[in-house]
């Protein structure tokens, strides 16, 4: 219970008691009465929730920190170009 307990409260983003993770685990049992539709909703929330795929108009974004020499720049830089590339 408790893995279950971290795993709600981390997708929630916050700590969460006991008696919270407790009520949600409660309504999910009364709304998912089948695998199937588990699965289901589980597959609408992931790509709803999914980060879009990167594109290369976001390079500009990529800009130079106050601290960080050149090169770092430039490995960081090529980095996201590599992540963008087919």
């Amino acid at each position: 219970m408790a893995t279950t307990r971290r795993g709600i409260a981390r997708a929630a983003g916050e700590e969460m008691s006991m008696q919270q993770v407790l009520e949600i685990m409660r309504g999910l049992q009364d709304d998912i009465t089948s695998f199937r539709q588990l699965s289901q909703l589980f597959r609408e929330q992931y790509l709803a929730n999914k980060a879009p795929p990167p594109v290369s108009y976001d390079l500009f974004d990529v800009k130079q920190y106050q601290e960080e020499t050149l090169k770092e720049y430039i490995n960081r830089f090529g980095a996201q170009v590599r992540q963008r590339s087919p």
